[in-house]
This record gives C-alpha cells, structure tokens and sequence, in this order.
C-alpha cells in the first residue's frame, strides 16, 4: 500500500499468520493441542505485543470473514478454517487505542480502517489460494485443460489427497494445482499495486513434463512467459524455452507417427478393397457361370423335345396336351369316388359332385376330340366377347373337388375381352394342372383393373419353381420341365397362347408371394 496511514504512522504492519487448515490439520492440531481449533479461537490481534480483545477468539467475527462464508459455500474461507495473528507495532497507540470496554475491540480510525482493509486484502489473496490451488475449484471454471472430463479427474485426485493430508505437499504432484499457482501470480503481476518479491518456484514448475501438457490448452505456455518477463525469472524464462524445443520435437515425432499410422491403415483398408474386389469379381463369374449351365440345361431338353417332335404339328400337340390333363384329371376323380366308396367315406351328395367335375372333363375331350379338323379349330379359337372375371371364376369352379380355390382382391364391375374362349380354358387347364403336380392344396386369384389392362395373378401354395435349376426366362422355353416324365408344354403353351391369341402376356412373378411357399404367375389381358 502506498501513502496511507498505516504506513505513515506504523512501524511494522505484518499478517504474520495466517493458516489455513484442512480435516487433517484439524485433527492433528486438537491432537497436540488438547483443544478443537473451533475452540481454540481464530485470527488474533495484537498491538506492540500486547492482544487485542475479542479478535481471535472463539465464535467471534470482528474481522468480518464468516459473512462471505455464508454466500458462497466451497469458494470461501472462514474463521473455522483459519488459525493465525495480525502484529501491529507503532509509536502512535492512539491510532489503533482501545474502546473502553476490555473485550470491545479498536476504536474506529482511519488507521483502524486501513489495518482492517489490509487484513482483508490479504486474507482474500490466501483464500484465491485456497479455493484454486488446494480444493481445485477453478480446474471446472477456467479452461486450463483441454476437455471437461480432464478437469473432474485431476480435480477429484487433488480433494482426495486434501482430505488425508497435513500439509500442502501433494499440490506438486497436481498439474492442475500447479497451472492455478501460475494463474493467481500472474494477477498478481497484473495489479499495478502490488509488487511480487518472489515467489514458490517450484510450484511453477509446468514445464518439467512434457507429457502433463497434453491435458492442457497450449495458452498455458502463454501465461507462464508473461509471469517470468514480469518477475524478471531468466531463470524461468530459460526453462521455457528449452522446454518449447522439446515439446517441439515431441509434436513432430508424433506427427510422424500419426502419419505412418494413418498410411499403414491406408494400405490395409486399400488391401482389404481389392480382395473385396476380386471376391465379388470371382462370385459374378460363379454366377455367370451357374446361368450358362442351366441356359445349356434347358437348351438340351429343348432340342430333345423339338426332335421327338418335329413331325407333329402345334396345334396338334396343344390338342393332345389338353387331352392328356384332362384325362388325367379324369383318372384322379375315379380313384378318389373309388376308395371314397370302398371305405364309405362319401355321401351321395359328394358322389354326384364327383360325377359333375367328370362330366366337364368328358365333355371337354369330346370337344376337343371334334376339333381334329382345320375348321373346327378355326371356329373354336375364334375370340369371344366375355366378361373376363367371372368366365374365369366359373370355368376355375369345376376344379374345386381337386384343389381349394381362394379369391384375393378383385375390381369392381364388369371388364369385357374378346377373348378366343379354348385358348384362355387351355392356359387356365395348365396353370391349374402345374400347381398340382407341385403339390399344391389351395390357389389364389387376385384381379386387378389398371388402365384398361387386366391382370390376374395366379398363386398356389406348392413346391414353386425350382430356380436351382432353371431361370424365371428359360422355365418358358418349349420342353423345360421339372418333372420326372413330363413333356414341358404346359408353360410354353400358356406363354404362346398369352403373346398370339388371347393380347396378352404372363410372366413368373417369383416364388413365397402369397404363400410361405409355392409360385406365383401374373397373367395380363391387354
């Protein structure tokens, strides 16, 4: 302090002590002492030797600490935590007399205000000290480490050492504590009115491991020059720059590091690409290859049927084709009314059901067997104007006793077609006739209505098509088939009558559409 009245007038103003003292100091002390410290009293007074009633003693706050306390909880210390004495030597007494009362403390002066104003500076610079250095509170304030979870940690390790420490030698070890001491010095250095003598060097001392910076913003380095320029510590300063050349080398060993780490993992992820890459290429061969083989597959059974059959013509062979279901539609009644009425499992009502769908199949061979002449051919393939929908509906009916037919969705009003009515009975008689043969128990028809086309998708619950085998293209080619014994005319059939005669098209849609298992074909009447 400059030009004020305890400097004027005092021979020596000294904050001779002033302890601050933490669980362990605490206990320690009632331990020699034979008294708590609570009870021992707190910051005393004296003037030329002699002391001054009440400061110090127990529960008394003449010097006005414990209000702050009240405030602001763990950023403040105050008489319970204190342990020291104020010295006031002078020649005039009258300066810092006595109130009349004993125990009443300083009369008030402008030198008893000053003192007062002294202790508090000091007591607020040992508390700076306290809450940063000791307890770590700015560790979480300021942004002296580069990330938060940093600062919790060091703050945690240096309470936990506070607590079971007597002294204050653990804040060496803290680069927390350390880089708060830097802080507080260079405010210090910052305040035009005070002027640092010296200070605890060692406590300084950031820049002995390179490795702690890594937790710190480089800034640090900043501040710690600016403290040794203005304690003008060439000491310090000396250090520092060694220091930098150092931590230089460090960044660029690890630079290096990262790079040869960031090319190496470039190499593998490149290496790892192109074995990725030659896998995929050698699966798409195997796929080309799985195609050809089973594009040859099919080719073989088709020039195996095309030579069994060259001497028969078309519509010869869709006639008898169309026989042949028939027929064997017929075989299969007469075995199921046959065991139905050996083992009594029919009733006549069942019987006379039997017998209908018998009557359509007889009653489509004797058609059939009149259209062996040219015009008979001609007159019955000629198109027909039918309301698609329920034509279909009432032809798939005669099959019910052989196979459970479901409608799914279906559009509303009437759809006419000109549709050659043979051809459209002789791809239904297929389709019927394929999802039995792969097993199938029940079919679903679904029609649609878009833009004047009709589609009807035709799904069963059966085998489905083997793909293992044959393509969704070449299960269509003449003589393709996956049954043991059969000719292969049924698809080939119901594609060419779809693309000639009936202005249409159909194609495999793919298998486990409707049902967990078996096909499903689209049929589309243009």
């Amino acid at each position: 302090m400059q030009d004020t009245v305890v400097e004027q007038y005092l021979t020596k103003v000294g904050f001779l002590r002033d302890d601050y003292l933490n669980r362990k100091a605490k206990y320690n002390f009632a331990l020699k002492m034979g008294v708590e410290v609570v009870n021992y009293g707190n910051v005393f007074l004296f003037r030329n030797g002699f002391r001054i009633y009440p400061y110090g003693e127990p529960a008394d706050d003449s010097w006005g600490l414990n209000k702050r306390v009240q405030q602001g909880y763990n950023r403040t210390i105050g008489t319970r935590d204190l342990v020291g004495r104020v010295d006031v030597e002078t020649e005039r007494v009258d300066d810092f007399k006595e109130v009349s009362s004993r125990d009443g403390g300083l009369v008030e002066t402008e030198a008893s205000r000053e003192l007062f104003a002294y202790v508090t500076k000091v007591h607020r610079l040992l508390e700076r000290y306290v809450v940063g250095v000791l307890w770590g509170i700015n560790f979480l304030n300021s942004d002296y480490f580069k990330d938060e979870n940093t600062a919790i940690v060091e703050r945690q390790k240096l309470q936990e050492e506070e607590k079971k420490s007597e002294s204050t030698e653990h804040v060496y070890d803290s680069i927390g504590s350390r880089v708060d001491f830097v802080q507080l010095i260079k405010s210090l250095t910052n305040n035009p009115s005070m002027r640092v003598i010296d200070y605890n060097k060692d406590l300084v001392n950031i820049v002995s491991k390179p490795t702690e910076l890594d937790k710190l913003q480089t800034k640090i380095l900043d501040d710690l020059r600016k403290v040794a320029d203005r304690t003008h510590d060439s000491a310090l300063l000396q250090r520092i720059n060694a220091f930098e050349k150092e931590l230089e080398k460090l960044r660029k060993k690890k630079n290096e590091a990262e790079r040869r780490v960031l090319e190496e993992k470039t190499k593998r992820e490149q290496a790892e690409y192109r074995a990725l890459e030659a896998e995929n290429r050698r699966k798409e061969e195997v796929e080309k290859r799985k195609t050809k083989e089973k594009e040859l597959a099919a080719q073989k059974q088709v020039n195996m049927y095309l030579s069994a059959t060259q001497h028969t013509s078309p519509e010869v062979l869709d006639l008898m084709h169309a026989v042949a279901l028939s027929s064997n539609d017929l075989n299969a009644l007469i075995d199921s009314v046959s065991v139905g009425l050996r083992d009594k499992s029919l009733s006549i009502g069942d019987v006379l059901n039997y017998l209908d769908e018998m009557s359509f199949h007889t009653s489509r061979i004797i058609k059939i067997s009149k259209m062996l002449t040219k015009a008979d051919i001609v007159l019955l393939s000629r198109a027909t104007e039918i309301d698609l929908k329920e034509y279909i509906k009432e032809y798939v009916f005669n099959f019910e006793h052989s196979i459970h037919v479901v409608y799914g969705h279906e559009y509303e009003g009437i759809k006419k077609k000109l549709i050659p009515v043979l051809e459209l009975s002789i791809v239904l008689d297929n389709l019927i006739s394929n999802a039995k043969k792969a097993d199938a128990t029940e079919i679903t028809l679904d029609f649609e209505e878009r833009n004047g086309t009709i589609e009807i998708a035709f799904s069963d619950n059966g085998k489905g098509v083997n793909l293992e085998r044959y393509t969704p293209e070449s299960i269509f080619d003449p003589g393709v088939t996956d049954r043991r014994g059969g000719s292969g005319i049924g698809l080939s059939t119901i594609r060419k009558f779809m693309d000639k005669d009936l202005n249409g098209e159909i194609a495999f849609a793919g298998n486990g559409l409707r049902y967990s298992t078996g096909a499903t074909f689209v049929l589309k009447f243009y």
